[in-house]
């Protein structure tokens, strides 16, 4: 806890927020395990795309609980959970509505009635949305836009055979939710560690010159100045989460290949010679030039 001693007004409840959305996190991770085993860097990284108002793409192995972590983070945070299982027939007004009309028994009139569709929700799970045709997916994107293993096993299996039912408390809200995604852009991050952020975005991008040997070969497309926006918005979270109040080259470089791999684009070389983008971005970590940090 910071000191209040020649603190003004302002800064006093600055730092009350700070705490506020640090004590938050730290329930909201004491509920998610009564529930969820294991998987700590998922959910640090799914709580930083929340913190930030970003999204999450997760991919894994069915069992490995991907609907239940998220469905208990909603819980936790007490938002409304919605889930949408993509099929080949899915259509667009089944995840953002549609009118129907609806008569009035007594009157006989009828009128034009909006029912929401899952969109609706605060938390949104899209499972499977590769199933489903490109005119339903761009519905879902266009609303995204606007707006050690043996002892984890074992503890899954008491816990889910147990008659112990847990049972996820609420211990924030969608209006707080929103304060802290706002008191994280407030942050500070030194211009040296900006000017990496975008050197290295840039190094992703083949026609960079000199392009890295890596990319020159594998990749077809970089990441663009979005990537960027959100490399620094997650290092912010990061950096609040774990009460620092400046992001370091650390918050940096542990954020990269999360807001990154899935936003570079791999040629055929690639998937022929079985290189992946993680392989790609951690060297290309390393071969930027680390910033001098005041």
């Amino acid at each position: 806890m910071v000191a209040s001693v020649g603190m003004n007004q302002e800064e006093v409840a600055l730092q009350k927020r700070i705490e506020r959305f640090q004590m938050v996190r730290e329930q909201i991770l004491r509920q998610v395990r009564e529930v969820i085993v294991g998987q700590q860097e998922v959910l640090d990284q799914i709580l930083i795309a929340i913190f930030v108002g970003g999204h999450c793409l997760m991919t894994g192995l069915p069992g490995t609980a991907k609907t239940l972590m998220v469905r208990t983070v909603a819980e936790a945070l007490g938002l409304k959970f919605r889930r949408i299982q993509f099929t080949p027939d899915l259509m667009p007004s089944d995840i953002t509505g549609t009118d129907i009309i609806e008569e009035d028994l007594t009157t006989g009139h009828r009128k034009w009635t909006f029912v929401e569709g899952p969109i609706f929700g605060n938390v949104l799970l899209a499972d499977e949305i590769n199933r489903t045709p490109p005119k339903t997916q761009s519905a879902l994107l266009e609303a995204m836009q606007e707006h050690s293993c043996a002892e984890d096993e074992l503890a899954v299996i008491d816990l889910t055979t147990a008659t112990r039912v847990p049972k996820v408390e609420a211990v924030t809200s969608a209006e707080e939710l929103l304060g802290f995604q706002q008191l994280v852009r407030m942050v500070p991050i030194a211009e040296a560690l900006s000017r990496y952020v975008v050197a290295l975005v840039r190094a992703t991008r083949p026609k960079t010159a000199p392009p890295h040997e890596l990319v020159k070969r594998y990749v077809n497309y970089g990441g663009s100045v979005r990537a960027a926006q959100f490399i620094v918005l997650a290092a912010k979270a990061r950096a609040l989460s774990n009460k620092r109040y400046h992001v370091s080259y650390e918050d940096i470089t542990s954020v990269v290949v999360p807001v990154l791999r899935h936003r570079i684009l791999l040629n055929f070389h690639a998937e022929s010679d079985q290189v992946g983008a993680d392989e790609i971005l951690k060297q290309l970590i390393s071969h930027v030039k680390r910033p001098q940090e005041n």
